[in-house]
Parts: structure tokens; sequence; C-alpha cells
């Protein structure tokens, strides 16, 4: 733990980042505000609901305090796939699919997937081991969030980044914008 008369001192690990300007091509030091500026464009869909969007949060507020403890990003992904799963959680109870609310992160994506509330289509990406193929982000992300509630740390800030706008977008994909849609869906 750092001393406190350190606390409010960019982690070390920032001190060797810059942001370069597109237009101009000036370099400087990167700050915190490039953190909450990175962060507060991803944002949840205007009709999820309250519980879910203060959590989500919880987790960009970590991203942005990670500029003083490099390691919050890390906990700003895991609180990201929480809020996945919490969204996958209610949607099911607002179903009243009491049983299919209950299981793992996996469970619950398969879940949604028989419901017709994600595609798998929709989060292909070239596989990284088998070239030509693809894989569905929605059977990494489980592997990803596993990897990080099984106590293994991974320091990568533009992985986290991205992996909170991947849950963010599948978050809003669970509560559109028309909530008729909810009501009327079958099954």
């Amino acid at each position: 733990m750092r001393p406190s008369q350190t606390l409010l001192d960019p982690d070390p690990r920032y001190a060797t980042m810059v942001r370069v300007d597109t237009e101009t091509g000036n370099v400087r030091p990167m700050h915190i505000s490039d953190l909450h500026s990175l962060v507060s464009p991803v944002e949840l869909g205007p009709e999820v609901p309250d519980e879910i969007r203060l959590q989500f949060d919880v987790a960009r507020s970590a991203f942005v305090y990670s500029w003083f403890a490099f390691e919050l990003v890390t906990l700003a992904e895991q609180q990201s796939y929480a809020v996945l799963e919490m969204a996958l959680r209610l949607r099911a109870e607002r179903k009243s699919l009491r049983k299919s609310s209950s299981g793992d992160l996996k469970t619950l994506l398969d879940n949604a997937v028989r419901r017709g509330w994600l595609r798998r289509e929709d989060y292909e990406i070239p596989s990284p081991s088998l070239p030509g193929k693809t894989l569905s982000i929605l059977d990494l992300m489980k592997r990803l969030r596993n990897n990080l509630a099984h106590g293994n740390v991974h320091l990568f800030p533009d992985g986290s980044l991205e992996m909170m706008k991947i849950c963010a977008a599948i978050v809003s994909k669970l509560f559109p914008d028309k909530p008729e849609r909810l009501e009327s869906e079958a099954g």
C-alpha cells in the first residue's frame, strides 16, 4: 500500500504514458482527464435500469481512479462483468424466469442467446488461434471473466476498456429502447 502522503500522486506506471494529438502531432504526458475522456463515452442505453447503471458507474470510476492505483483497471473490468451478470439476471427476472436467472455468467449468456435476447453472430471476432475462423466474444468473455474472478491479474488498460465497452453494449441490448418489446417477447 502506498504511503498516505502519496495517495493523490499518479501511479508511477502512468509516468511513461503519453497522449498524441492526432491533428498537431504534439505529444504530452498523460493526465487523469485522459482516463476520464476514454471511459466517459462508454454509456449504457437509456432503458437500462438505474441499479445496473449505478454499478456500471462504479466500473467507470475505477477505470479513472486507476490513475492513482494502476491495478484498479483490472477491478474496473471485473466490475463490468459483474454488471453484465446482474443485467442478465434482472432481464430473466423481469420475464419471470426464476430458474433462468440463476447460474453463472456462461449459463446466463447461454440463456440470453437461447431466448433471442442476444445473437452470438453479432459478437463474432476473428479467432486468434484459428486463421480464417471466428469465435463469439460471448464465449471469450466467459473465459476472461473467470480468469479475473479466480485470482489471475492482468494489467492491460486498453483491453480492459474494450471489454467494458463490449459489456456496456451487451447490457444495453438486453434493455432495448422500446420497453414494449420486453412485454411482447415470446418465451
